[in-house]
């Protein structure tokens, strides 16, 4: 597989960071993860613009514009022949002298890889998934991190390990006052007598690409939706609850814990409508 490393196209096993890049030593940077869709990358402009909310917050200089960026994507997409697949944007702040300062930490790395699709394969029939309530961690109070995915996600990888341990697909991470933020991959929804909810970005929940594209479908087909505050327990009382991440889209939630959860035609309705962007964004035969 093909990876692009700091202005060049080169394999995976040329591929080859110092041991002094920031990014390894003390996660100072960001990443971005993706559709890839008939060889082009699915909603770009807003993972573009959380890339740039994450230069000016990590005060990293830019080192690729957008438009090359998106350029990129879709010759590494073409040069792995890999039309569907998962493409991972991480910028780090560069090689840089011991310590945590980083004045002389002056070039920073930019680094793309493509994946396949995640097993099982995302297919037009909505997927469920089976959570449990993270125990071990929670999302710290919001701060000027939350807004982007910065390189530092030890509070997601707790949560998931315990997920592992329990054979469940994803784990709810509650923010600092116990309410209901996200799951460790995505964000996430639920609906109740009719109306679709999600958390408010005040828990600290990130503001997902898919999120903001769940919240415009909605919009889009006349439903309901609020920004609402909930507890885990009244969470697995809802009538559906489904998740939104770039690398599925949406997908529903059949279990939370010992609790099921049913499926709606809602959630049905809302997966339907988002493959209908997904094709009309990245229609075949349409790559720059």
């Amino acid at each position: 597989m093909l990876t692009f490393l700091n202005g060049e196209f080169v394999s995976e096993e040329a591929a080859h960071i110092p041991i002094s890049d920031r990014g390894f030593l003390y996660g100072d940077g960001f990443f971005e993860t993706l559709r890839i869709h008939n060889g082009q990358p699915f909603r770009w402009a807003s993972h573009a613009a959380r890339m740039e909310r994450a230069h000016q917050a990590l005060r990293i200089p830019t080192a690729i514009d957008s438009s090359t960026f998106s350029k990129v994507l879709c010759e590494l997409a073409r040069r792995n022949a890999q039309a569907e697949g998962i493409a991972r944007l991480y910028v780090t702040r560069g090689s840089g002298s011991r310590g945590y300062s980083p004045r002389d930490a002056r070039s920073p790395t930019v680094l793309v890889t493509m994946h396949p699709l995640p097993e099982p394969t995302p297919t037009p029939q909505l997927q469920q998934w089976t959570l449990i309530t993270a125990q071990s961690v929670r999302l710290p109070p919001p701060n000027p991190l939350s807004s982007f995915k910065h390189a530092n996600r030890l509070v997601q990888i707790l949560a998931r390990i315990e997920a592992d341990d329990q054979g469940a697909n994803d784990a709810v991470v509650l923010d600092h006052s116990g309410s209901v933020a996200e799951s460790s991959s995505a964000n996430i929804f639920w609906v109740l007598d009719g109306v679709v909810h999600t958390p408010p970005l005040e828990t600290n929940a990130l503001p997902g690409v898919t999120r903001s594209l769940v919240i415009e479908l909605c919009a889009r087909t006349n439903l309901d939706l609020s920004e609402t505050r909930i507890c885990p327990e009244d969470l697995n009382r809802a009538d559906s609850v489904f998740l939104s991440l770039s690398s599925f889209g949406i997908v529903a939630v059949s279990r939370i814990g010992a609790a099921p959860i049913p499926c709606s035609a809602l959630v049905h309705r809302l997966h339907e409508a988002y493959l209908r962007q997904l094709e009309s964004e990245c229609p075949a035969g349409d790559t720059p």
